[in-house]
């Protein structure tokens, strides 16, 4: 008799779990949402580094885990430095959150006070001649076939410019350390990129 009330309840769990998935994908859910939370988008960038409560800090960390996250959240940033909507000590702030993921030689070639004047100079050009970046692609990273430490990561920039039909696209080398992907330079793209 026991024996068959132990086979009738595992028949019966099995039943709950093959008729009720969700509690098996329970905690899978749970875990995706916790990662979409996670997930910074372009209104957040500006509230979250004036606010200073590192929780930027923290996701541009995880960010770095992946070459195309974050290029995907320096275009983010770029984009909102360029919106024309920002002062000079926003365009600094944000500048700051940029050179947390600059690679150690890129910001030894540009000392802090320099890069801060040359973006807010770049901004300024930006502005005056109404430019501003209204959208962007991101093309998968490529790898160095000698160096897997090494990533390529080509951007197109879409500006609103008048009188200008082309896009600027540029190509971003990142170095991998410590298990994090820092920028470590960039160049023009020559070459057009085609995107959908």
């Amino acid at each position: 008799m026991r024996k068959i009330i132990a086979v009738l309840i595992l028949i019966g769990l099995g039943a709950l779990l093959i008729l009720n998935p969700s509690i098996y994908n329970k905690n899978k859910e749970e875990e995706a949402k916790r990662l979409f939370d996670d997930v910074i988008e372009e209104k957040e960038i500006l509230p979250l580094a004036k606010a200073n409560t590192g929780v930027l800090t923290f996701n541009v960390e995880k960010l770095q885990k992946s070459p195309y996250e974050i290029i995907k959240f320096n275009t983010m940033l770029m984009k909102v430095m360029y919106s024309g909507k920002l002062t000079e000590e926003e365009i600094r702030l944000l500048a700051k959150v940029q050179r947390t993921y600059y690679a150690e030689a890129l910001l030894e070639l540009n000392p802090e006070e320099k890069h801060m004047a040359n973006i807010i100079e770049e901004v300024r050009r930006a502005n005056e001649g109404n430019d501003h970046i209204v959208d962007y692609r991101i093309l998968l990273p490529e790898y160095s076939p000698t160096d897997n430490r090494l990533a390529f990561v080509k951007v197109v920039f879409i500006p609103n410019s008048v009188g200008k039909s082309e896009n600027i696209q540029q190509q971003y080398v990142l170095e991998k350390s410590d298990g994090l992907w820092f920028i470590k330079g960039w160049v023009p793209v020559d070459d057009a990129i085609t995107i959908e």
